[in-house]
Protein backbone atom coordinates (compact mmCIF):
# COMPACT_ATOMS: atom_id res chain seq x y z
CA UNK A 1 0.00 0.00 0.00
CA UNK A 2 3.03 2.41 0.33
CA UNK A 3 2.76 3.89 -3.23
CA UNK A 4 6.00 5.94 -2.45
CA UNK A 5 7.65 2.39 -2.74
CA UNK A 6 6.86 1.99 -6.10
CA UNK A 7 7.63 5.35 -8.04
CA UNK A 8 10.46 4.21 -9.91
CA UNK A 9 8.45 1.32 -11.08
CA UNK A 10 5.41 3.59 -11.93
CA UNK A 11 7.09 6.40 -13.84
CA UNK A 12 9.17 3.12 -15.89
CA UNK A 13 5.57 1.70 -16.92
CA UNK A 14 3.64 5.10 -17.79
CA UNK A 15 5.24 8.50 -16.90
CA UNK A 16 2.98 9.65 -14.74
CA UNK A 17 0.93 8.12 -12.08
CA UNK A 18 -2.97 7.73 -12.57
CA UNK A 19 -5.00 9.57 -9.55
CA UNK A 20 -7.24 6.26 -9.58
CA UNK A 21 -3.79 4.61 -8.04
CA UNK A 22 -3.97 6.83 -5.12
CA UNK A 23 -7.98 6.15 -4.70
CA UNK A 24 -9.76 8.53 -6.57
CA UNK A 25 -13.20 7.63 -7.65
CA UNK A 26 -14.22 10.28 -10.38
CA UNK A 27 -17.97 10.11 -9.64
CA UNK A 28 -18.64 13.25 -8.78
CA UNK A 29 -20.12 12.76 -5.66
CA UNK A 30 -16.80 11.36 -3.07
CA UNK A 31 -14.09 14.04 -2.32
CA UNK A 32 -10.95 12.71 -4.61
CA UNK A 33 -8.75 15.89 -3.12
CA UNK A 34 -6.39 14.34 -0.77
CA UNK A 35 -6.30 11.22 -3.44
CA UNK A 36 -5.20 13.29 -6.22
CA UNK A 37 -3.01 15.53 -3.98
CA UNK A 38 -0.97 12.66 -2.83
CA UNK A 39 -0.10 11.81 -6.90
CA UNK A 40 0.66 15.53 -7.29
CA UNK A 41 2.89 14.84 -4.82
CA UNK A 42 4.45 12.10 -6.71
CA UNK A 43 5.14 14.07 -9.96
CA UNK A 44 3.47 14.11 -12.94
CA UNK A 45 -0.43 13.11 -12.74
CA UNK A 46 -2.60 11.82 -15.15
CA UNK A 47 -6.13 12.84 -14.81
CA UNK A 48 -8.54 9.62 -16.52
CA UNK A 49 -12.45 10.15 -17.57
CA UNK A 50 -14.88 10.94 -14.85
CA UNK A 51 -15.85 13.63 -12.57
CA UNK A 52 -13.13 14.30 -9.48
CA UNK A 53 -14.33 16.31 -6.80
CA UNK A 54 -11.97 18.52 -4.57
CA UNK A 55 -13.30 20.18 -1.59
CA UNK A 56 -10.18 22.28 -1.39
CA UNK A 57 -7.17 23.67 -3.97
CA UNK A 58 -4.71 21.00 -4.98
CA UNK A 59 -1.73 22.59 -4.23
CA UNK A 60 1.16 22.15 -6.87
CA UNK A 61 4.57 21.30 -4.57
CA UNK A 62 7.23 20.14 -7.37
CA UNK A 63 8.57 21.94 -10.20
CA UNK A 64 8.90 20.50 -14.15
CA UNK A 65 5.80 18.31 -13.47
CA UNK A 66 2.88 17.76 -15.46
CA UNK A 67 -0.66 17.48 -14.54
CA UNK A 68 -3.14 16.40 -17.63
CA UNK A 69 -6.64 14.71 -18.48
CA UNK A 70 -8.05 12.90 -21.67
CA UNK A 71 -9.74 16.63 -22.50
CA UNK A 72 -13.51 16.56 -22.01
CA UNK A 73 -14.21 13.85 -20.12
CA UNK A 74 -11.85 14.38 -17.44
CA UNK A 75 -13.43 17.01 -14.97
CA UNK A 76 -12.03 18.29 -11.80
CA UNK A 77 -15.36 20.27 -9.98
CA UNK A 78 -15.00 22.14 -6.86
CA UNK A 79 -17.49 22.74 -4.50
CA UNK A 80 -17.34 26.19 -4.63
CA UNK A 81 -15.89 29.39 -5.72
CA UNK A 82 -14.27 30.04 -2.23
CA UNK A 83 -10.78 28.79 -3.38
CA UNK A 84 -9.31 28.08 -6.58
CA UNK A 85 -8.75 24.22 -7.66
CA UNK A 86 -4.92 24.02 -8.91
CA UNK A 87 -2.26 26.21 -7.36
CA UNK A 88 1.36 26.87 -7.62
CA UNK A 89 3.71 29.41 -5.84
CA UNK A 90 7.14 29.80 -6.77
CA UNK A 91 7.30 27.02 -9.35
CA UNK A 92 8.53 26.75 -12.57
CA UNK A 93 7.84 24.33 -15.81
CA UNK A 94 4.70 23.35 -14.24
CA UNK A 95 2.35 22.29 -17.52
CA UNK A 96 -1.27 21.93 -17.40
CA UNK A 97 -3.13 20.48 -20.24
CA UNK A 98 -6.55 18.74 -21.16
CA UNK A 99 -8.49 19.26 -18.36
CA UNK A 100 -12.14 20.64 -17.85
CA UNK A 101 -12.40 22.58 -14.57
CA UNK A 102 -15.16 23.95 -13.48
CA UNK A 103 -17.18 24.89 -10.07
CA UNK A 104 -20.36 22.57 -8.39
CA UNK A 105 -22.39 25.38 -6.49
CA UNK A 106 -22.03 28.93 -8.09
CA UNK A 107 -22.09 30.26 -4.97
CA UNK A 108 -19.87 32.26 -2.59
CA UNK A 109 -16.89 33.50 -4.66
CA UNK A 110 -13.77 34.56 -3.30
CA UNK A 111 -11.73 37.74 -4.75
CA UNK A 112 -8.08 36.69 -5.67
CA UNK A 113 -8.77 33.36 -6.72
CA UNK A 114 -8.31 31.50 -10.31
CA UNK A 115 -9.45 28.19 -11.16
CA UNK A 116 -5.96 27.43 -12.11
CA UNK A 117 -3.80 30.34 -9.91
CA UNK A 118 0.35 30.68 -10.54
CA UNK A 119 1.68 33.11 -7.73
CA UNK A 120 5.60 33.65 -8.38
CA UNK A 121 5.63 30.89 -11.07
CA UNK A 122 8.20 31.02 -14.46
CA UNK A 123 7.90 29.16 -17.41
CA UNK A 124 4.57 27.74 -17.25
CA UNK A 125 1.71 26.31 -19.62
CA UNK A 126 -2.05 26.36 -19.22
CA UNK A 127 -3.22 24.76 -22.29
CA UNK A 128 -5.91 23.20 -24.05
CA UNK A 129 -8.59 22.99 -21.11
CA UNK A 130 -12.22 24.03 -20.50
CA UNK A 131 -13.06 26.34 -17.43
CA UNK A 132 -16.41 27.05 -16.65
CA UNK A 133 -18.37 28.57 -14.03
CA UNK A 134 -15.45 30.28 -12.06
CA UNK A 135 -16.28 33.01 -9.45
CA UNK A 136 -13.44 35.37 -9.95
CA UNK A 137 -10.63 34.37 -12.00
CA UNK A 138 -10.37 31.50 -14.58
CA UNK A 139 -6.91 31.65 -15.14
CA UNK A 140 -5.09 33.94 -12.54
CA UNK A 141 -1.07 34.99 -13.59
CA UNK A 142 0.23 36.46 -10.20
CA UNK A 143 4.09 37.98 -10.22
CA UNK A 144 4.39 34.92 -12.80
CA UNK A 145 6.32 35.52 -16.13
CA UNK A 146 7.32 33.62 -19.21
CA UNK A 147 4.53 31.37 -18.89
CA UNK A 148 1.90 30.79 -21.78
CA UNK A 149 -1.65 30.79 -21.56
CA UNK A 150 -3.44 28.90 -24.98
CA UNK A 151 -5.85 27.48 -26.56
CA UNK A 152 -8.14 26.97 -23.47
CA UNK A 153 -12.04 27.76 -24.14
CA UNK A 154 -13.90 29.77 -21.16
CA UNK A 155 -17.43 29.54 -19.98
CA UNK A 156 -19.55 31.54 -18.10
CA UNK A 157 -18.73 33.22 -14.46
CA UNK A 158 -21.09 33.41 -11.83
CA UNK A 159 -19.50 35.71 -9.52
CA UNK A 160 -20.18 39.49 -8.71
CA UNK A 161 -16.61 40.58 -7.43
CA UNK A 162 -14.81 43.48 -9.58
CA UNK A 163 -12.49 42.64 -12.11
CA UNK A 164 -13.26 39.38 -12.58
CA UNK A 165 -11.35 37.52 -15.49
CA UNK A 166 -11.39 34.77 -18.20
CA UNK A 167 -7.36 35.41 -17.71
CA UNK A 168 -5.76 37.61 -15.61
CA UNK A 169 -2.48 39.36 -15.47
CA UNK A 170 -1.85 40.70 -12.43
CA UNK A 171 1.33 42.55 -10.38
CA UNK A 172 4.79 41.96 -12.11
CA UNK A 173 3.84 39.53 -14.44
CA UNK A 174 6.09 39.94 -17.52
CA UNK A 175 6.68 38.00 -20.74
CA UNK A 176 3.67 35.88 -20.87
CA UNK A 177 1.92 34.85 -24.07
CA UNK A 178 -1.78 34.41 -24.55
CA UNK A 179 -2.35 33.05 -26.86
CA UNK A 180 -5.53 31.09 -29.08
CA UNK A 181 -8.12 31.30 -26.28
CA UNK A 182 -11.67 31.55 -26.68
CA UNK A 183 -12.87 34.13 -23.69
CA UNK A 184 -16.96 33.93 -23.72
CA UNK A 185 -17.24 33.97 -19.76
CA UNK A 186 -20.05 35.03 -19.83
CA UNK A 187 -21.24 38.00 -17.05
CA UNK A 188 -17.14 38.52 -16.07
CA UNK A 189 -16.31 41.95 -16.03
CA UNK A 190 -13.23 41.09 -18.68
CA UNK A 191 -12.09 38.75 -20.94
CA UNK A 192 -8.27 39.53 -20.57
CA UNK A 193 -7.12 41.71 -17.80
CA UNK A 194 -3.21 43.52 -17.41
CA UNK A 195 -3.30 45.17 -14.27
CA UNK A 196 -1.08 46.64 -11.72
CA UNK A 197 -3.32 46.25 -8.66
CA UNK A 198 -0.39 47.05 -5.67
CA UNK A 199 2.24 49.78 -5.66
CA UNK A 200 5.66 49.87 -7.99
CA UNK A 201 4.18 46.34 -9.87
CA UNK A 202 4.84 47.07 -13.43
CA UNK A 203 3.43 44.13 -15.66
CA UNK A 204 5.81 44.11 -18.77
CA UNK A 205 6.28 42.99 -21.85
CA UNK A 206 2.96 40.61 -22.25
CA UNK A 207 1.96 39.59 -25.43
CA UNK A 208 -2.22 39.41 -26.20
CA UNK A 209 -2.51 37.28 -29.53
CA UNK A 210 -5.00 35.56 -31.81
CA UNK A 211 -7.91 35.36 -29.09
CA UNK A 212 -11.65 35.42 -29.39
CA UNK A 213 -12.97 37.12 -26.73
CA UNK A 214 -17.12 38.28 -26.26
CA UNK A 215 -20.01 38.88 -23.80
CA UNK A 216 -18.23 40.78 -21.26
CA UNK A 217 -19.54 43.02 -18.56
CA UNK A 218 -17.00 45.69 -18.57
CA UNK A 219 -14.68 45.39 -21.35
CA UNK A 220 -12.61 42.46 -23.28
CA UNK A 221 -9.47 43.28 -23.54
CA UNK A 222 -7.97 46.13 -21.09
CA UNK A 223 -4.59 47.10 -20.05
CA UNK A 224 -4.72 49.07 -16.80
CA UNK A 225 -1.70 50.61 -15.20
CA UNK A 226 -1.11 53.27 -12.69
CA UNK A 227 2.40 54.30 -13.37
CA UNK A 228 4.20 55.53 -16.17
CA UNK A 229 6.63 53.21 -17.88
CA UNK A 230 6.68 51.80 -21.36
CA UNK A 231 5.04 48.51 -20.67
CA UNK A 232 5.78 46.99 -24.25
CA UNK A 233 2.56 45.51 -24.29
CA UNK A 234 1.19 44.08 -27.82
CA UNK A 235 -2.63 43.28 -28.08
CA UNK A 236 -2.67 42.26 -31.77
CA UNK A 237 -5.25 40.24 -33.93
CA UNK A 238 -7.51 39.22 -31.58
CA UNK A 239 -11.17 39.10 -32.07
CA UNK A 240 -13.55 41.34 -29.68
CA UNK A 241 -17.04 41.73 -30.10
CA UNK A 242 -20.38 41.75 -27.81
CA UNK A 243 -18.70 43.57 -25.04
CA UNK A 244 -22.29 45.26 -22.91
CA UNK A 245 -20.88 48.10 -20.84
CA UNK A 246 -23.61 46.89 -18.11
CA UNK A 247 -21.49 47.72 -14.95
CA UNK A 248 -19.60 50.81 -13.46
CA UNK A 249 -22.36 53.32 -13.51
CA UNK A 250 -22.61 52.88 -17.59
CA UNK A 251 -19.45 54.26 -18.26
CA UNK A 252 -17.68 50.90 -19.73
CA UNK A 253 -17.92 49.19 -22.58
CA UNK A 254 -14.82 49.22 -24.79
CA UNK A 255 -13.42 46.53 -26.57
CA UNK A 256 -10.10 47.11 -26.01
CA UNK A 257 -9.40 49.66 -23.49
CA UNK A 258 -5.50 50.56 -22.52
CA UNK A 259 -4.87 52.78 -19.63
CA UNK A 260 -1.95 54.88 -18.63
CA UNK A 261 -0.04 51.84 -20.35
CA UNK A 262 2.25 53.44 -22.73
CA UNK A 263 4.45 51.75 -25.40
CA UNK A 264 1.33 49.47 -25.94
CA UNK A 265 0.44 48.33 -29.73
CA UNK A 266 -2.73 47.59 -30.62
CA UNK A 267 -2.77 46.51 -33.74
CA UNK A 268 -4.61 44.18 -36.28
CA UNK A 269 -7.61 43.39 -34.41
CA UNK A 270 -11.15 43.20 -35.55
CA UNK A 271 -13.51 44.83 -33.08
CA UNK A 272 -17.01 44.91 -33.08
CA UNK A 273 -20.48 45.42 -31.45
CA UNK A 274 -18.95 46.97 -28.34
CA UNK A 275 -20.56 49.92 -26.01
CA UNK A 276 -24.24 47.91 -26.07
CA UNK A 277 -25.12 49.00 -22.56
CA UNK A 278 -23.41 51.70 -21.94
CA UNK A 279 -25.03 55.13 -21.11
CA UNK A 280 -21.53 57.36 -20.08
CA UNK A 281 -19.37 57.66 -23.01
CA UNK A 282 -17.31 60.34 -21.63
CA UNK A 283 -15.81 59.93 -18.58
CA UNK A 284 -13.52 56.86 -19.44
CA UNK A 285 -13.73 57.77 -22.96
CA UNK A 286 -15.10 54.89 -24.53
CA UNK A 287 -15.26 53.44 -28.04
CA UNK A 288 -14.88 50.04 -29.53
CA UNK A 289 -11.39 50.94 -28.86
CA UNK A 290 -9.84 53.49 -26.12
CA UNK A 291 -6.95 54.90 -25.05
CA UNK A 292 -6.70 56.87 -21.95
CA UNK A 293 -3.67 58.72 -19.54
CA UNK A 294 -2.62 61.31 -17.37
CA UNK A 295 -3.14 64.36 -17.48
CA UNK A 296 0.79 65.17 -17.32
CA UNK A 297 3.93 62.99 -17.95
CA UNK A 298 7.17 63.20 -17.57
CA UNK A 299 8.52 60.47 -20.33
CA UNK A 300 6.53 60.06 -23.09
CA UNK A 301 5.95 56.38 -24.47
CA UNK A 302 3.78 56.08 -27.97
CA UNK A 303 0.59 53.44 -27.74
CA UNK A 304 0.24 53.20 -31.95
CA UNK A 305 -3.10 51.84 -32.51
CA UNK A 306 -2.47 50.59 -36.05
CA UNK A 307 -4.52 48.39 -38.46
CA UNK A 308 -7.72 47.65 -36.93
CA UNK A 309 -11.36 46.26 -38.88
CA UNK A 310 -13.88 48.16 -36.30
CA UNK A 311 -17.74 48.09 -36.69
CA UNK A 312 -19.28 50.23 -34.16
CA UNK A 313 -23.04 49.83 -33.75
CA UNK A 314 -23.13 51.89 -30.53
CA UNK A 315 -20.50 54.72 -29.71
CA UNK A 316 -17.26 55.85 -31.29
CA UNK A 317 -14.58 53.60 -33.24
CA UNK A 318 -11.36 54.88 -31.77
CA UNK A 319 -11.89 57.02 -28.45
CA UNK A 320 -8.14 58.77 -27.66
CA UNK A 321 -8.87 60.58 -24.70
CA UNK A 322 -5.16 61.07 -23.75
CA UNK A 323 -3.91 64.46 -22.14
CA UNK A 324 -0.07 65.00 -23.48
CA UNK A 325 0.55 61.49 -24.12
CA UNK A 326 1.71 60.65 -27.56
CA UNK A 327 -1.24 58.33 -29.77
CA UNK A 328 -0.57 57.34 -33.45
CA UNK A 329 -3.77 55.70 -35.24
CA UNK A 330 -2.64 54.52 -38.67
CA UNK A 331 -4.10 52.55 -41.49
CA UNK A 332 -7.38 51.99 -39.96
CA UNK A 333 -10.77 50.53 -41.11
CA UNK A 334 -14.30 51.70 -39.39
CA UNK A 335 -17.55 51.42 -40.20
CA UNK A 336 -19.68 53.17 -37.87
CA UNK A 337 -23.74 52.44 -37.50
CA UNK A 338 -24.26 54.25 -34.63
Amino acid sequence: NDVTNFDGWIRQYSGSVNVKWFGAVGDGVTDDRLAIQNAINIGDTYIPSGVFRVSTELIVNLNNITINGNGKSSYIKSDDGLHSIIYANNKSGLEIYGLHLATIAQTNATAYKGMVFLHNCRSCTIRDNGIFYFGHKGIYLLDSSFCIVENNIFGESFGTIQDSADISITGNSSFNTINSNICNGKYADHGILIQDPYTNSTPTGNIIINNQVSEHDAYGIVVYVTTDYDTKTVVSNNIVKDIRGNTGAGAFGAGIYIQRAGGTIVSNNNVSNCCLDTTNFETLGIGCISVTGPTTINTVYPVVVEGNVITSTRGVGIYAATGSWDVSILNYSIVSTG
